[in-house]
């Protein structure tokens, strides 16, 4: 939730999200920042880091939604700090790649 109103404010480079939290899940809270209608958060990268297992959390998300779950990035834990910073650097990098050519 805390996330969410942050958003309200400010537009991260890159958004890292767990599937496992309270009040609002990890799926929840992806659907919403996925909705057509919340348009301004399309072009943030979304990494899911995560101890569920990749394929079985995109199963239930496909279930539950009946949408893909297309995000830039999945990371199960644990993970080591290094790898981590890694994947943040990549995507973050690719997302100011799109940036330039959508520019141009």
């Amino acid at each position: 939730m805390e996330g969410l109103n942050r958003l309200k404010t400010s537009k991260p480079d890159l958004i890292i999200l767990d599937l496992i939290m309270p009040n609002m899940d990890g799926f929840a809270m992806y659907k919403m920042l996925k909705d057509p209608e919340q348009a301004e958060y399309a072009d943030i990268p979304i990494l899911l880091l995560t101890s569920l297992r990749e394929e079985s959390s995109r199963r239930r998300f496909e279930l539950e939604t009946g949408m893909e779950m297309a995000v830039d990035d999945y990371v199960e834990k644990p993970i080591s700090p290094q790898i981590m910073l890694e994947r943040v650097e990549k995507l973050l990098q690719k997302a100011a790649q799109a940036e330039i050519l959508i520019s141009d």
